[in-house]
């Protein structure tokens, strides 16, 4: 996971080491972390629903 601080102090990140775009986003580490969960769970979720496999970063 990687995440930076944007200029109007957002929180924002997005998932390393696969193909597929998993963004979040918060203003809080809080929020950033239900805001990755979410994210996650969310890419789970659509790859079920397309009957595909979700990528696994390699070790």
């Amino acid at each position: 996971m990687g995440f930076r601080k944007k200029p109007d102090d957002c929180l924002s990140g997005k998932t390393e080491f696969i193909h597929d775009l998993v963004m979040f986003e918060g203003e809080t580490v809080t929020e950033l972390c239900l805001s990755f969960r979410a994210a996650v769970d969310g890419y789970l979720e659509m790859s079920d629903e397309l009957n595909t496999s979700p990528e696994v970063p390699l070790p």
